[in-house]
């Protein structure tokens, strides 16, 4: 519990103590010293519990520790303002705690400079306009309208990554739900499946004609790459110089069984429609595999590690 109690005021040299000025004077340099800036600290409390004054520098959240010095009063831990960058100019304003030498007190100073940062460095998006964001995301708003309507309502307006990554996280929140309900519900019909989960593919003839003349076919779900919080699937094949050919995408809200068969059989449909007929493919796993390698080490038994090998090569077949 703070008590009050008089203490001296306590006169230190500045974090700038001594500023050098070399002048040159024909062959010779003279160096001349500035007057030492003094930092004049003045008690603010006194406390018993040495908790109760780091908890109350926590709640503040406006200091951070710099450095410390021992002296024959005690232990002094000095603070500066982190409300500005710590490359660059220095808020004056800073406190420091002296832990008495003779006793458990623990009494804080202030310096008597007041802060000069015109307003608090904010991380992240602030609060308010968090609020705007997700009324403006119920009503289907454009990423950049939001900003725009941010920049009239007067409110801080954030970097366009900084929206991007939240209406993310929105997305993921409100999508989240449709995607765990089947997971979690083992006894839900296959037509209920169907009714509540969504596919579709994109392609051109084009690209179907990749199909046509390839024997591998990649598949995989990107989350980099997202429509409405729900991963693409990127489809298509490798040549011999490493180069990718797409045959299309495909948006699903699953990634079960019956996504991976929906486009494929819509592959093989399109290239029926055009008269072409599809090689047979080669399912390429690399990304499984290599995980798997990974994973090894975990099997105690080092005799099933090929077994389990080729189990995985089983499936390129």
């Amino acid at each position: 519990m703070a008590q009050s109690r008089s203490v001296a005021h306590y006169i230190s040299d500045s974090e700038n103590d001594i500023d050098k000025e070399i002048q040159p004077s024909g062959n010779t340099e003279t160096v001349k010293r500035k007057k030492q800036n003094r930092r004049k600290w003045v008690p603010l409390c006194t406390y018993n519990d040495k908790d109760d004054i780091i908890n109350k520098i926590n709640n503040d959240s406006i200091w951070s520790k710099t450095h410390t010095n021992i002296t024959s009063e005690g232990k002094r831990v000095y603070y500066r303002c982190n409300q500005v960058k710590w490359r660059g100019k220095q808020c004056p304003a800073s406190i420091h705690l002296l832990y008495h030498s003779e006793n458990e007190c623990i009494t804080m100073y202030k310096s008597e400079d007041d802060h000069l940062h015109q307003e608090s460095r904010s991380i992240g998006i602030n609060q308010q306009s968090k609020e705007v964001i997700c009324e403006l995301f119920k009503m289907k708003i454009k990423p950049k309208r939001m900003l725009e309507l941010l920049e009239e309502k007067g409110l801080p307006v954030p970097k366009k990554q900084q929206l991007s990554n939240y209406l993310t996280s929105l997305r993921e929140k409100c999508y989240d739900g449709i995607n765990n309900d089947d997971d979690d519900d083992d006894n839900v019909s296959n037509d209920d499946d169907d009714k509540n989960n969504f596919r579709f593919f994109v392609t051109t003839k084009r690209l179907l004609f990749n199909a046509s003349i390839s024997n591998k076919i990649h598949v995989d779900a990107t989350y980099k790459l997202i429509w409405q919080g729900f991963p693409c699937f990127i489809i298509g094949t490798t040549d011999i110089i490493k180069q990718f050919h797409p045959y299309g995408f495909a948006v699903c809200s699953n990634e079960k069984e019956k996504d991976f068969e929906f486009i494929f059989s819509y592959i093989c449909d399109g290239l029926r429609n055009l008269n072409l007929q599809m090689n047979e493919q080669e399912l390429v796993l690399i990304h499984m595999r290599k995980r798997v390698e990974k994973k090894l080490n975990l099997v105690e038994d080092k005799a099933l590690h090929d077994e389990i090998m080729n189990d995985v090569e089983a499936l390129y077949l």
